[in-house]
């Protein structure tokens, strides 16, 4: 299996900042942030090595059958990548050609449609989400063949935290009605799907959040957005221009499912920040 990764990239320091993003003091964090997203689909989806208890070398290891092509789109030098990183981990940075970096989602699209026929996946992945899994393009396969390539199926989203108790906290929940109803009704589809997986059941819910920073599109799912009049028409009518590059344009295409109540551990993304899960902190008074 082939796999596009694209991964939209901006950083620039501005007085007064609200977002991780333009945070002058959140620089380091920023940095090591997307360094772990390319270092977690390195590791899961690159070479590996065993250790010889005999002999104390490192021999070559096989890894899963997956080539992850990796590129991060950045706005001219408005990023905290280094190229002896980028090179060490076989990393391509592409400038974005958008007036704005909150455009820079848009940028990806295109990349991915310009790819189309090239890769057996395609990523869309917000520059502070880590993968963990290694069976997580597996699964997406698997749900295919179980419901069909015409639905979608998204992560969730996590944060750990371990000033709350719970440590662990699912960040994306439910919108309101006003906010997705329209296009949960522009995509009418089983509200859960079910199945077995793993010799135990697993429900999927047509979510009422569908943003995750993330989407993963089959080379089949690629083509059928690009015939749609929506593909590369720019919306930016879901909540910011972020979320509407993340989102929107596969929300007019596929219903949207996600792996629901005990069962969300079946796909998640780790968030690297702790910006949600802040508010479980235990007030003290």
């Amino acid at each position: 299996m082939k796999v596009l990764v694209a991964i939209p990239h901006y950083f620039k320091p501005k007085p007064n900042s609200r977002h991780s993003s333009t945070d002058g003091a959140r620089k380091e964090q920023r940095a090591q942030a997307v360094k772990d997203v390319i270092l977690g689909y390195r590791g899961l989806f690159g070479g590996t090595s065993k250790l010889n208890i005999n002999t104390l070398k490192l021999e070559p290891h096989l890894g899963p059958d997956i080539e992850v092509q990796l590129v991060v789109m950045v706005y001219g030098e408005d990023h905290v990548l280094d190229a002896e990183f980028c090179n060490a981990h076989h990393v391509s940075i592409l400038q974005g050609q958008v007036s704005d970096p909150r455009l820079l989602g848009f940028a990806v699209q295109n990349l991915l449609g310009e790819n189309r026929s090239r890769f057996d996946y395609f990523v869309f992945c917000e520059d502070d989400l880590r993968m963990h899994d290694p069976f997580f393009f597996n699964k997406l396969q698997w749900f295919n063949a179980q419901f069909g390539w015409r639905r979608l199926l998204m992560p969730n989203r996590v944060e750990w935290n371990a000033k709350i108790p719970t440590v662990k906290t699912y960040i994306d929940g439910e919108l309101l009605s006003k906010h997705i109803q329209h296009y949960l009704d522009a995509m009418p589809d089983e509200a859960f799907l079910q199945t077995t997986a793993f010799l135990e059941p697993v429900i999927f819910e047509q979510t009422r959040n569908p943003h995750a920073g993330f989407y993963a599109l089959s080379a089949e799912q690629l083509h059928y957005w690009m015939k749609q009049p929506h593909f590369g028409d720019g919306d930016l009518s879901f909540f910011t221009p972020l979320e509407s590059s993340a989102t929107l344009g596969v929300m007019k295409t596929f219903p949207i499912y996600k792996a629901y109540g005990r069962d969300a551990v079946f796909l998640e993304l780790e968030h690297l920040d702790d910006r949600y899960s802040v508010y479980g902190i235990p007030k003290h008074e």
